[in-house]
């Protein structure tokens, strides 16, 4: 089965990822599971037989435990630094409510092809099983979005669960947030840095199971729209969101979709 996972809180459900499931729902197959952790209580959740909303401090104790223990440390709480467009390089606990739901997602699914998709993104496109294919390979354990000069984007990872390697990675990445001191001496700690620490150690000899989906690309700018995935998904990071998502709303013809 393909399954999807994401989190959010009612912030940024209100500021637009609302709007962005309502176009999962829309464009994802029908058969596939989306996985919704929530930070806080969602009151105006979307009932559809493909969404599973899970709680995401009951369904993952170890984010509270490694929020408590390094609530206090600039490597892990963003405040090593005064700028406020640097503090995510070293803001491991805010990343981690993106981590965690994913490694519990594979303890729930077991099995199958999963994909962490961030909730700001939004899809305009129906994800035909020709674009999924493309994306992820049955043969690949992980598909990702690199750059050439900077860390990976992962607002869209895919992990294949059908095979071992899959799981082997997934349980390499969780090592680093609960291991003590895995993250200590790293030259950053959000996610995609530890991701690419993890893809970079992954096994010599397995490396070829690992796809780039923006490899032809030369430039760091957004693999989103740089990628294959611009067939299909946006993904509005940064600032300015909503405006982002009103240009792609209105060019795709999708203002039924906007709450």
């Amino acid at each position: 089965m393909l399954t999807f996972v994401t989190s959010i809180n009612k912030k940024y459900w209100d500021e637009g990822s609302r709007t962005n499931i309502a176009s999962w729902l829309k464009f994802f197959p029908k058969d596939c599971q989306i996985l919704i952790f929530e930070e806080n209580r969602i009151p105006d959740k979307f009932n559809d037989p493909r969404l599973k909303w899970l709680d995401l401090n009951k369904e993952c104790p170890e984010l509270l435990t490694f929020a408590e223990r390094y609530k206090d440390n600039p490597h892990y709480n963003g405040e090593k630094t005064k700028k406020l467009r640097e503090k995510f390089r070293w803001n491991a606990i805010k990343f981690a409510h993106k981590t965690f739901p994913l490694f519990r997602a594979k303890e729930i699914v077991g099995k199958g092809q999963l994909i962490w998709l961030d909730a700001d993104v939004l899809a305009i496109r129906p994800l035909t099983p020709v674009f999924v294919g493309k994306m992820c390979p049955p043969s690949k354990a992980v598909s990702y979005l690199g750059r050439p000069s900077t860390w990976s984007e992962c607002g869209f990872v895919y992990y294949n669960l059908n095979i071992q390697e899959g799981h082997d990675f997934l349980d390499m990445f969780k090592e680093y947030y609960t291991v003590d001191g895995m993250l200590d001496d790293l030259r950053e700690t959000h996610d995609s840095f530890v991701f690419d620490q993890v893809r970079v150690n992954f096994p010599q000899e397995k490396q070829n199971m690992l796809l780039d989906i923006n490899a032809h690309s030369q430039t760091n700018k957004h693999p989103f729209h740089e990628s294959l995935l611009r067939e299909c998904l946006t993904h509005h990071k940064g600032s300015n969101k909503t405006r982002k998502q009103l240009k792609f709303l209105k060019r795709y013809n999708l203002n039924e979709l906007r709450y």
